[in-house]
């Protein structure tokens, strides 16, 4: 039952989150200058944007370290608290309200079986 759950959610993530990838990257680029664009990336120094890539996944590792120590859940690894940081933040960066804060709430009550309001309190003392 469990698989074809989540069969039919990736069904309908593909069903959705295909066309509104399509609509939000046209709203992203309908302005932009594809030429500077182009000129930028060509003139980009790769080491600085490689050293940039690992200082951000530095960042954020550090933040589901520190949250996972605050949520004091032993059963839910570090490697899913990262997962569920940078998705609170992309939602975050998309959405207004700080919706990613909550949703990082519901994902951790989900993967660690706690009650929600304890899960909610952990982001809150994490921000």
């Amino acid at each position: 039952m469990r698989s074809l759950l989540q069969g039919r959610a990736a069904v309908f993530g593909l069903i959705v989150g295909v066309p509104l990838s399509v609509v939000f990257l046209w709203l992203a680029l309908r302005g932009a200058d594809l030429d500077a664009v182009r000129s930028v990336l060509a003139e980009a120094d790769l080491g600085f944007v490689a050293l940039a890539v690992v200082a951000i996944a530095g960042v954020y590792l550090g933040q589901a370290v520190r949250w996972r120590a605050i949520a004091r859940t032993p059963g839910v690894s570090t490697a899913r608290f990262a997962e569920m940081v940078v998705s609170g933040v992309a939602v975050n960066d998309v959405l207004p309200g700080r919706i990613g804060d909550l949703l990082r709430a519901r994902w951790l009550q989900v993967a660690a079986r706690i009650p929600g309001g304890r899960a909610l309190a952990t982001v809150f003392v994490d921000r």
